[in-house]
């Protein structure tokens, strides 16, 4: 599942251990990211401009999930 995979991956930056909420976080802001990118696909042509918007949802809602995670320790 992505969401275990980013725990896995947040864990290594240094928080080895997730409470059940930072989980619940991690694994919503992911499918949400999914979601994010798949409507930004469908809205925008195939290009350098798709895959700038693409890249700067996910930079800034992963940036938004680290701080919500972050709080909750």
């Amino acid at each position: 599942m992505a969401g275990e995979k980013d725990a896995a991956q947040f864990s290594q930056k240094g928080d080895l251990s997730l409470n059940p909420m930072q989980r619940y976080i991690m694994q919503r802001v992911s499918k949400l990211v999914g979601k994010a990118l798949t409507i930004a696909e469908g809205a925008i042509p195939e290009g350098q401009q798709c895959n700038a918007v693409k890249k700067s949802l996910e930079n800034s809602l992963y940036e938004f999930r680290d701080e919500l995670v972050e709080k909750l320790k």
